[in-house]
């Protein structure tokens, strides 16, 4: 079943529910790859709190900068370690 969803932006996006080709994964690689794309996340969403909340000094934004684009790094590694080097697929 396809699904239309709004973000706080306004911009919809489309899903599906139910038949979800992630279970034709070992269960092994999606527990990994779970943990791999969603714990730089959580850590993101934690520091997009923090600057958004105005108690950060300028020292703590630039932690915050620091650690949010490491994680975004993480992200990128992740991604090319389960799908390939982006360049590569061209």
């Amino acid at each position: 079943m396809k699904t239309t969803h709004s973000d706080d932006t306004g911009s919809e996006r489309t899903g599906t529910i139910g038949n979800d080709s992630s279970q034709d994964l070992p269960q092994d690689l999606r527990r990994q790859l779970s943990h791999d794309l969603r714990t730089p996340l959580s850590a993101m969403a934690g520091w997009l709190h923090l600057i958004e909340s105005g108690t950060l000094d300028e020292a703590g934004l630039k932690r915050a900068v620091q650690k949010l684009q490491a994680n975004i790094d993480d992200q990128v590694r992740t991604i090319e370690k389960y799908l390939g080097n982006r360049e590569e697929r061209h």
